[in-house]
Formats: C-alpha cells, sequence, structure tokens
C-alpha cells in the first residue's frame, strides 16, 4: 500500500494521458466529419447512416456493460486494464483505415454492410480499449491527490488531441486528394495545375490522412501500456456471475440516466459536427472565407509551391476568388475555426475552477449551459 501512495512520475502521468489523447482523436473524427464521409464521400444515403448510427449505438449500449464485467475479472501479471489496452491496439489501427476506406466495384448494398461491420467493429474496439482505460487511473495510485493530477494531465492530452484532428483533418485530405488528381492528370498527359479533384481523390485522401491517425494512435496507445503500471489490487469481498451483474446494473436508475443521457450527447454531437461541415462547405460565403485567409498569409498563386510547414499541412490555398468552387478554401478556414474553438474550451475549463470558487458550481453550471445554449441558436 505504500507503494500505491508514493508520487507517480512524470513520465507515467504523460504516458496515461497519451491514451485517451488517441481515444480523443477517434472521437474528434467520428463526431466532426463521419456523417458527411459516409454520404458525400463513402457515397450511402444519408437515412441509411443515420439508422446504421442508431442501431451501432444500442449495441454499443449494452456492449460497453459486458466488457467492464470482463475487464474486472482480468488477472494477468500486466494487471487487469492494461492488458486490454496492449491487445486492442493493433485492431484499432486496422479497424479504423478499413472505416474509412471507400472500396470500389461493390453494390450498394454491399457498401452498406460493408460500412455497418467497419462502424461497429470500430465502435466495439474502441468499448473494449477506453473502458479499461477509464479504470487504470484508479489503480495506478491510491493517493487522491494524485489521481486529480493524472487527470489534469489526462485533460491537457485530450485538448491536445482535438486540436490537432479538428485543425489539421481537412487540409491533409484536400492535400492529398489534389496530389492524387494531379499525378492522374499527368499520367492522362494533361497539365496537373488544371486537375480537378474528383470524388475518388477525396476517397484517396482520407484513406492516406486516416493512415496517419491510425499510426499516431498505434504510439500512443503502447507508450500508455509501457508507461503506466498497476499498483493497486481491488478487493474482492463477494462473488457473483457476469448474468447477476448485468440483471443488478439494469436496476441501477443511475446508470438508466446516464445511459439516456449519452445517447442525446452523442446524438447533438454528431448532428453539430455534420453540421459544422456542411455549413462552412455549402452555405457559408467562400468569397469572406477566402479574404479571412488571405489576411493571415494562408494564400498563393496556382502553380506556386510553399516550402514551410504549413504547405506540407495543407494550409495553403492556391488561387484566387475565381476558382473557390473548387479549392480547398472550406477545408482550412473550417479547421481554423476548430482550432479556435478548442482553444476557447482548453481557456474556459482552465477558469472553470476559479469560477466555482468564486460563484459555485451550481451558478457557474446554469451560466454555461445557458451559453452554450445561446451559441447554439446563434449558430
Amino acid at each position: 500500500m505504500i507503494q500505491a501512495m508514493q508520487p507517480l512520475k512524470l513520465s507515467e502521468k504523460i504516458g496515461y494521458g497519451f491514451g485517451d489523447a488517441a481515444s480523443s482523436m477517434f472521437w474528434k473524427l467520428f463526431g466532426m466529419y463521419i456523417m458527411f464521409f459516409y454520404t458525400d464521400i463513402f457515397g450511402i444515403p444519408a437515412a441509411v447512416v443515420g439508422t446504421m448510427f442508431l442501431v451501432t449505438r444500442i449495441g454499443d449500449a449494452a456492449f460497453d456493460p459486458l466488457v467492464g464485467i470482463l475487464a474486472d475479472r482480468t488477472e494477468t501479471r500486466w494487471g487487469k486494464f492494461r492488458p486490454w489496452i496492449l491487445f486492442t491496439t493493433v485492431p484499432w489501427v486496422i479497424v479504423m483505415i478499413l472505416a474509412y476506406h471507400t472500396p470500389h466495384g461493390l453494390s450498394t448494398a454491399a457498401m452498406i454492410a460493408y460500412a455497418c461491420i467497419t462502424n461497429m467493429l470500430l465502435m466495439s474496439i474502441y468499448s473494449m480499449n477506453n473502458m479499461p482505460y477509464a479504470a487504470l487511473g484508479g489503480v495506478m495510485t491510491g493517493d487522491v491527490n494524485e489521481r486529480a493530477s493524472l487527470n489534469s494531465y489526462r485533460f491537457v492530452a485530450v485538448n491536445a488531441a482535438q486540436f490537432i484532428v479538428g485543425g489539421f483533418t481537412l487540409p491533409l485530405v484536400a492535400k492529398f486528394a489534389a496530389a492524387h488528381a494531379a499525378k492522374a492528370a499527368i499520367l492522362a498527359g494533361n497539365n496537373p495545375a488544371s486537375a480537378v479533384v474528383a470524388v475518388t481523390d477525396k476517397q484517396y485522401g482520407w484513406q492516406m490522412t486516416m493512415v496517419i491517425w491510425a499510426a499516431l494512435c498505434l504510439v500512443l496507445f503502447l507508450i500508455t501500456f509501457a508507461s503506466t503500471k498497476e499498483r493497486i489490487k481491488p478487493m474482492t469481498t463477494a462473488k457473483s456471475s457476469p448474468k447477476q451483474d448485468f440483471v443488478d446494473l439494469l436496476k441501477n436508475n443511475p446508470w438508466k440516466v446516464m445511459w439516456c443521457w449519452t445517447m442525446v450527447h452523442f446524438a447533438i454531437l454528431a448532428f453539430r459536427g455534420g453540421a459544422l461541415y456542411n455549413y462552412y462547405h455549402h452555405y457559408a460565403d467562400k468569397g469572406a472565407m477566402f479574404e479571412a485567409v488571405k489576411k493571415v498569409g494562408l494564400v498563393m498563386p496556382v502553380g506556386a509551391t510553399g516550402n514551410g510547414l504549413l504547405e506540407w499541412l495543407g494550409y495553403i490555398v492556391h488561387g484566387t476568388r475565381d476558382n473557390l468552387a473548387t479549392s480547398n478554401v472550406a477545408d482550412v478556414f473550417n479547421s481554423v475555426v476548430n482550432m479556435v474553438g478548442t482553444l476557447t474550451t482548453i481557456t474556459v475549463i482552465l477558469l472553470s475552477a476559479s469560477f466555482a470558487h468564486r460563484f459555485g458550481k451550481k451558478a457557474v453550471a446554469v451560466a454555461g449551459f445557458t451559453l452554450s445554449t445561446v451559441n447554439a441558436f446563434a449558430f
């Protein structure tokens, strides 16, 4: 028990935070882009996508408690929860890439089946990874202050991951898609500068971008497994079967409330993510967005090539106001807005403790919900 109360090393806290950073990368992608990916890139009807989400979320809600029960009964030389992180890492990476891959030559029914299977697999693997991860912090140390410190590192890692994914996904997709279209134009003997990005090019762009994010998830999860240690062995005073645990869970009214809240939360998350993308790409004034990014030096002439990091990340808009329909201006502007939003969230959360101390937690919570509601209506 003395070891369990000792301060955790900085490397272990950072390594623990990396695990939630990887998970948050998946959720950010899911919340902001998955709806439009299935409809605009993958090519299946929105009604089918909505039905698929409903079925997978209901199944996921039933699967999560099962994972918790099994993880609690796991006994290995690595502990109860760390093995789940290790052995779901490679399946996570594979399925994450497959979920954003668009197969060619399949019928509509086969495409829908592919999307359903990969989506359900991805959600299941997420549960098998993230639920044991969430429990890991409780067995790394018995010191409540160290647990609070762990959560602070976790918070920083999560927001850093959301900043990266929200800020760089769309520009990278557009960059890879444009490069794919230019390569096809060269092979056809045409001028690559005049190449038009087609849906197949965007499919390639999403595939390559997901390879990058999946590889990053792989590294982060492995670091989490290697750098953490389970020091507390929970004491079991009573034994029950998984079936009995599940029956008891269904009788737990607070869990039922949380289940309903989670369903509503993820419905709003999916709706808002898809709405933001569609707003900036189909309804917002692209001319105004072009002028905005031009003022901060993110515009270059067609054919010009920058040598900086922004060019490599796809953050340079090539062209003029005359070719906005085929440019990446909406991708760049949308991503900048995402990053500003994440930075705003980080700032508000960092200030929330002092606000709560001064005005009270209830007042701060009511103010937060009110501002969120006003922001939703303003949007």
